[in-house]
C-alpha cells in the first residue's frame, strides 16, 4: 500500500521535471529570437541585446556633397572646403569636403551675399573678392566689406591669377574698334596696357605671375610676357580650343572640337619637347584638373572618371569610376590633399568621391 508521503513526493518530482522542461524550451526560444535581433543603425550592425557596434565603414562611390544648385566652384584657402555661388539667390556658401566621408554631413554655411544671376565669376586667390558679370557690365565685389564697384562696360573677360592681387582683362571700344590687353588692381584704379588689339574676342588666363595665356577666336594659343609685351605662339588654328596649363607651366592639356562634331578630342602639349600628343579621351579641357606636381591629369570622360599620368603618356588613362554622371560634369576640382575629386553637374548639384577607394 502506497503511503500519502510517497504520493506527495512523486507529485513534487513530476512538477519539478515539467518546470525544468518548460524553462529549457523558453530559453531556447529566446535564444533563437535573439539571433535575428540585429538592426542597421548609421551604416552599422547593432545587436538589440548587447548594443555592440561593429566598426563603421566609410562611404564609397560618388556621394552628393550638398543639395544646392551651385556654380563657380573653388577650393577654400585651407583646401578643406568647397566655396560656390548660388545663381538663384546670389549667396556664396561653403561646405566641407569631409562630407564625402561623413555619416552626418554638415549643412552648407553662408560666406557672403552678392547678386542673383551673376556669370563669368573669377575668384580672388585669397577668397576675399570676386569679379562677375551681371546683365550690363562686370562688377568687383569685396566680400569682406560688402562693397561693389561697377566696372567700365568696355572691360571684358577679367580674371584673377592663382596668386597675387592683379587681374588681367580685355578693354575694347566698339566705336573705334580699338582695344588692349591690360593688367590692373581688381577695382581697376591703376592699370597697365600690355598689348594693343583690334579683336574683341580673347580668352584670358594666367600662365604665371609674369605671363598671360591668350586664345583668340581663330583657335590660336599665345603666351604674352607682361614686362616686354612679347608674344609667343604655341598652337595655331585649333577649332573649339580649350586649354589648361599644368601648375609648373611645362605641360598643357587642350581640347578641340568643330561645330559639326560635338565630340571633343583631348591632347597633351609638352613645352620642353614643343610637341603635342593625342590622348585617348574624348572630353573638354575644362572638364579636367591637374595634380599639384603637374604629372597627373584627372578628367570626366563620357561615362567614366579617369586619370592620366602625363610623365608616362604611353600607359594610357586609368579608369577611376565608371558612372553615367561623368557625362554631365561641368566643373571638376581636385582637393588640396589630392584625395578627392569634386564636381558640379549641368543641373548645379555638387558631388565627390574618394580617389583611394
Amino acid at each position: 500500500m502506497i503511503s500519502k508521503v510517497s504520493v506527495f513526493l512523486v507529485v513534487i518530482f513530476l512538477g519539478s521535471v515539467l518546470f525544468l522542461a518548460g524553462y529549457l524550451v523558453a530559453q531556447r526560444s529566446t535564444l533563437n529570437e535573439g539571433e535575428g535581433q540585429l538592426a542597421l543603425v548609421d551604416n552599422s550592425l547593432v545587436s538589440r541585446f548587447n548594443k555592440t557596434e561593429e566598426k563603421y565603414i566609410k562611404n564609397y562611390g560618388i556621394i552628393k556633397i550638398a543639395n544646392d544648385e551651385g556654380a563657380a566652384l573653388r577650393l577654400g584657402v585651407n583646401g578643406k572646403e568647397i566655396i560656390y555661388y548660388l545663381p538663384e539667390s546670389g549667396q556664396i556658401r561653403s561646405v566641407p569636403i569631409s562630407n564625402i566621408e561623413s555619416r552626418n554631413p554638415i549643412a552648407p554655411t553662408l560666406v557672403a551675399e552678392t547678386r542673383p544671376g551673376l556669370k563669368a565669376i573669377s575668384w580672388s586667390p585669397d577668397g576675399k573678392g570676386i569679379i562677375a558679370l551681371d546683365n550690363v557690365s562686370f562688377n568687383y565685389f569685396n566680400l569682406i566689406s560688402g562693397t561693389v564697384k561697377k566696372l567700365d562696360r568696355r572691360i571684358k573677360n577679367p580674371v584673377f591669377p592663382r596668386t597675387g592681387d592683379k587681374i588681367v582683362y580685355l578693354f575694347f571700344d566698339p566705336e573705334n574698334g580699338q582695344g588692349s590687353i591690360s593688367i590692373a588692381d581688381p577695382a581697376i584704379e591703376n592699370f597697365k596696357s600690355i598689348l594693343k588689339t583690334r579683336s574683341d574676342d580673347w580668352s584670358l588666363s594666367w600662365f604665371d605671375d609674369k605671363t598671360i595665356s591668350l586664345i583668340n577666336d581663330q583657335g590660336s594659343l599665345f603666351l604674352l610676357t607682361i614686362q616686354s609685351g612679347g608674344l609667343e605662339k604655341i598652337l595655331d588654328n585649333q577649332a573649339g580650343l580649350e586649354a589648361k596649363w599644368s601648375p609648373n607651366g611645362q605641360r598643357l592639356v587642350y581640347s578641340t572640337s568643330s561645330p559639326s562634331n560635338k565630340i571633343s578630342q583631348l591632347f597633351l602639349w609638352d613645352q620642353s619637347q614643343q610637341a603635342g600628343l593625342a590622348l585617348s579621351l574624348e572630353t573638354r579641357a575644362s572638364r579636367c584638373a591637374w595634380s599639384a606636381d603637374s604629372e597627373n591629369i584627372y578628367c570626366a570622360d563620357g561615362g567614366t572618371f579617369s586619370v592620366f599620368n602625363t610623365a608616362r603618356p604611353g600607359t594610357g588613362p586609368k579608369t577611376l569610376i565608371s558612372d553615367p554622371i561623368a557625362g554631365l560634369v561641368e566643373e571638376l576640382l581636385l582637393d588640396g590633399a589630392e584625395e578627392h575629386l569634386i564636381f558640379r553637374t549641368q543641373t548645379g548639384k555638387l558631388y565627390g568621391f574618394n580617389l583611394n577607394q
